[in-house]
């Protein structure tokens, strides 16, 4: 399940609840080695490959000095129940795309890394109190965050993308013919941009995803336009019965879609920003990140 408030009317699963109270364990990992505009832009990313291809948000070519005074050891907050970032395993391991991005990161620094785990809804008052020096775990960075946390570069952008029937494809190079009928979830913010960018559509609005998504599993609809993270887990799902793909490309709005995925920490924290910076550029720059990214998101939701 994904964090209903991970990125306000971006994510339209709703949460799993998180049972019980802060877990106290630690995990430590052993490390011992010694770009989208702001904005609208309603036009879709290309991919030839689908399948295995991913924008990078990070320019690998961009300086982030690293800092000279960079800490022994980095704890970062993360929750249990935002798969496939992060989650336990079977035999109680925490795993997960975060992890490893975490992991990386310190390897890159040459520190150790340790993981607390922590309600999703108590990690920036875990960070404020001083339980952590930094939050992985899909914190939305608004308006409200901002009044008490900073925030690093977007390692990952959210994106509105279609999805199509197999059996009826209606194939586009740019955009969807007009008068086409789409599936969106009531109030979301799939169906605002596409009210403010193809208006020529016709919605067909439903108050639960997967309504939504079976009206196109059902051909009741041509096509199905929400949060493409969600849809390529859909896609791959028991329900959906390998009925649809994603059809066109990827599109980005910060407006509509948010900033993306980036790491939380204290406001103070200066000098751990620029560190965390410094490093998801070098993890960027030397194909880690996508090796990481492939590993997790086999359908590349771009």
């Amino acid at each position: 399940m994904m964090h209903a408030n991970m990125m306000r009317g971006l994510v339209d699963r709703p949460a799993r609840p998180f049972a019980g109270p802060v877990l106290a364990a630690i995990l430590a990992f052993a490390v011992t080695c010694g770009a989208c505009p702001p904005g609208a832009r309603a036009q879709p990313v290309e991919t030839a490959e689908p399948s295995v291809s991913m924008p990078i948000f990070i320019d690998p070519n961009r300086v982030f000095e690293k800092p000279s005074n960079i800490p022994a050891t980095i704890t970062f907050l993360t929750s249990l129940d935002f798969p496939p970032f992060n989650f336990l395993t079977p035999e109680g391991r925490l795993s997960g795309f975060h992890v490893d991005l975490a992991r990386e990161i310190c390897e890159e620094l040459k520190v150790r890394c340790q993981m607390r785990i922590v309600a999703f809804d108590r990690i920036v008052r875990s960070l404020v109190d001083g339980k952590g020096d930094a939050a992985i775990a899909g914190l939305a960075e608004n308006a409200r965050t901002r009044r008490r946390l900073r925030f690093t570069v977007p390692y990952l952008r959210m994106a509105g993308r279609f999805a199509a029937s197999k059996s009826k494809p209606a194939p586009f190079a740019r955009q969807p013919p007009d008068g086409a009928w789409i599936s969106v979830v009531n109030g979301s913010a799939h169906a605002a941009f596409l009210s403010h960018y193809f208006p020529n559509l016709k919605q067909a609005g439903f108050d639960d995803p997967a309504e939504a998504r079976n009206a196109l599993k059902d051909g009741a609809v041509s096509l199905h336009f929400g949060d493409a993270l969600s849809l390529s887990f859909w896609l791959q799902s028991d329900d959906a019965q390998d009925c649809c793909a994603f059809e066109g490309g990827a599109y980005f709005d910060r407006t509509y879609f948010g900033r993306g995925l980036s790491i939380a920490m204290p406001e103070e924290a200066t000098i751990l920003r620029a560190t965390l910076n410094y490093a998801l550029q070098r993890v960027v720059a030397t194909g880690k990140f996508s090796e990481l990214y492939l590993r997790y998101f086999p359908i590349s939701f771009y």
